[in-house]
């Protein structure tokens, strides 16, 4: 029987904790942080992800949510 290496599409949800001045500031900052396997929150595979204008993903758009002062 053959053998293949398989690519499958990811997507998932991580959480960086990060120090920002608003909720801009915060997805920025969390673009640019340094961040491992272990932030990953959901992760789940895909045969794709999008599709004409459908996306399968956990999530399109970046957030930020305060969690105190």
């Amino acid at each position: 029987m053959p053998t293949y290496n398989v690519m499958l599409p990811i997507t998932g949800k991580l959480y960086v904790e990060v120090e920002a001045d608003d909720e801009d500031d915060a997805i920025q900052k969390a673009l640019n942080a340094d961040f491992t396997i272990e932030n990953v929150e959901e992760l789940e595979a895909h045969d794709m992800i999008c599709q004409g204008n459908v996306f399968y993903g956990m999530a399109n758009d970046a957030e930020a949510q305060l969690v105190g002062d």
